[in-house]
């Protein structure tokens, strides 16, 4: 039975979120305002006030409190946007700024408190900045890639070697919009799709519904390093199309997708190399859109072609960020030797997406 994936849970996949229940944690009306400049920014509306939920909501558990820590000086001047104001009062109803206590909504004061929360209201900051751009990111996702034939290319190959080895459960690691997914459920698989971007997951509900898929298909709001709820073995292949170079823990990533695939399962990988360059792929993606009459197509292209920039600079700034440790992202040219020490075997190592990435085919032993 598929989870229902609702907007509101983006909120909940921000790392963030693991961390800001600490004691350290204080009142900073700067801070505040400067996250929720940021959130007004990046952040649908509609979006919002499930994220100031979250964040005011942990923080009031953190410190065992009957209410939000909020700051109830700027409430009653006025000094925090309405919605926010609306959103509180939604999330926590017993509370109202002429509330008796109201001078008791406090967090208690430590001596590095001020800088602490500023730092801890920067990463969500950056947090939810990455979020809203993979959530415009879908939205364009289809009406730009569906149209190159590179991406075409990979996503062909990705399902030929699943459903060539017989497949039927399939785990979908950073499954997107669905597009391996549904070439796959329709010869007959069922797909277990993971993305911890919400609004990826809901295009793809969106098309396996259609497409009236929905009894093949299961969807999780997870990241690829967190698949404990899957037992050992229980998948017969992996679908990973262009995921490890963007998670910082890719060792536990890789770790986490291959005790999911059983003995003699497949794992089919595309991944960008270190001297990946966007540039070649952006320019032969602009060729095709221009050809297109179709102004709603050249819109989608700009945040696509703004989105290729970010990467590939994301990419570059990865690699040469890397450490010794196993705390970073993964490359495709680490793939076959991680794998191989994993217990699986390469059996394709091809070039993708015009030689910028590796498509890797390999067999748990």
């Amino acid at each position: 039975m598929s989870e229902l994936i609702k907007a509101e849970q983006f909120v909940t996949t921000l790392p963030i979120f693991s961390t800001i229940c600490s004691n350290e944690l204080v009142a900073s009306n700067n801070a505040a305002r400067a996250l929720i400049a940021e959130v007004q920014e990046w952040v649908d509306p509609e979006q919002r006030s499930y994220l100031f939920k979250e964040v005011f909501g942990r923080i009031a558990v953190s410190q065992n409190r009957p209410y939000p820590c909020v700051w109830h000086a700027s409430l009653r001047q006025k000094e925090v946007p309405f919605d926010l104001i609306d959103c509180i009062w939604t999330a926590f109803p017993s509370l109202h700024p002429d509330d008796p206590e109201a001078d008791q909504w406090t967090i208690s004061v430590l001596p590095s408190a001020g800088p602490g929360l500023n730092r801890v209201m920067q990463r969500i900051a950056d947090e939810v900045g990455v979020h809203a751009f993979w959530a415009e990111y879908a939205r364009s996702y289809d009406p730009v890639l569906l149209k190159m034939p590179f991406y075409q290319t990979a996503m062909n190959r990705h399902v030929t070697a699943i459903t060539e080895s017989k497949a039927i459960r399939v785990l979908d690691v950073g499954a997107g919009t669905g597009n391996v997914a549904i070439p796959l459920a329709k010869q007959g698989c069922k797909v277990t799709l993971i993305d911890n971007c919400a609004e990826m997951l809901l295009k793809a509900q969106a098309k396996v519904a259609d497409a009236n898929l929905s009894s093949a298909c299961d969807f999780h709001l997870l990241s690829a390093t967190n698949l404990d709820q899957f037992e050992q073995d229980s998948f017969d292949a992996a679908n990973v199309l262009l995921v490890l170079f963007n998670i910082a823990e890719g060792q536990q990533a890789i770790e986490a997708i291959v005790r999911c695939v059983r003995p003699g399962g497949r794992l089919v990988f595309t991944e960008p190399l270190r001297s990946f360059d966007e540039k070649p792929l952006l320019e032969l993606g602009k060729s095709v859109i221009e050809g297109c009459n179709d102004a709603k197509i050249k819109s989608h292209w700009q945040v696509v072609s703004q989105a290729g920039h970010r990467l590939g600079r994301l990419i570059r700034s990865n690699s040469s960020a890397e450490t010794a440790t196993e705390d970073r992202t993964i490359r495709a040219e680490e793939l076959p030797e991680k794998l191989s020490k994993l217990g699986c075997e390469v059996v394709a190592n091809l070039d993708s997406h015009l030689g910028q990435c590796r498509h890797i085919v390999a067999v748990k032993r």
